[in-house]
């Protein structure tokens, strides 16, 4: 079980941290949690939506999961992410954001901008320092995760075999274009933040090949 796996080894990491804490008043010189294996567990694999699945998201979505979707087809940004961007790290046509499982690390990423997001983005209003803060919606991570699976089961984009489906698809969907488009993968990890061919050798901010994505083609989402 996946989760449960995850939840094993969250919480063998988190009591082995707080027992480094009392080692030293303790006057212990070993960590009995580092002998603990850590458990091994297959996680599910996502798919990349196809640009028909898209088009039919997006019409059928509503607000501010339009805006959303279309901001992660063109930029490969997780859910999180995308709901977390802020004006004041918009310069142009590159945005800076912060990915959450690469905050850790103190890293940030620059995203060229496609002319189809820019254009979208003229038409928010500026109510506060969030990009979707003009929208009126809860930002409660299992709600969204509720309605956009009722979203794509609702459109009979299902999960098949061994392949799941979610927002993060996304991902899968803009690095597929990414290599249809020969974008070289140091820029593609630049963007979307990863660290490795294993999950895409050096991290990379190659803004002047990223902006390759930029000549992507536009989407039809009339």
């Amino acid at each position: 079980d996946p989760d449960r796996g995850k939840s094993f080894n969250n919480n063998k990491s988190a009591l082995s941290g707080i027992y480094k804490f009392c080692m030293v008043d303790a006057g212990v010189s070993s960590n009995p949690f580092s002998v603990i294996p850590i458990r091994r567990f297959e996680s599910d694999h996502q798919r990349p939506f196809t640009e028909e699945e898209f088009k039919r998201i997006y019409a059928a979505a509503e607000e501010p999961w339009k805006t959303a979707c279309l901001i992660a087809w063109h930029t490969g940004m997780r859910e999180e992410t995308v709901f977390n961007l802020r004006w004041d790290k918009l310069e142009g046509d590159v945005i800076t954001a912060k990915p959450g499982k690469t905050a850790r690390f103190g890293r940030e990423v620059r995203v060229p901008l496609h002319p189809q997001i820019m254009e979208r983005l003229a038409q928010l209003p500026r109510v506060n320092d969030k990009i979707f803060g003009c929208f009126k919606f809860s930002r409660k991570s299992s709600g969204f995760k509720l309605y956009f699976g009722r979203l794509l089961d609702s459109l009979g984009i299902v999960a098949s075999g061994d392949d799941i489906v979610n927002f993060n698809c996304f991902r899968d969907s803009f690095i597929t274009l990414c290599d249809e488009n020969n974008v070289p993968r140091h820029a593609t990890r630049g963007v979307v933040g990863q660290v490795s061919d294993a999950v895409t050798d050096l991290y990379s901010h190659d803004l002047v090949t990223a902006r390759r994505i930029q000549n992507f083609p536009w989407v039809d989402l009339d």
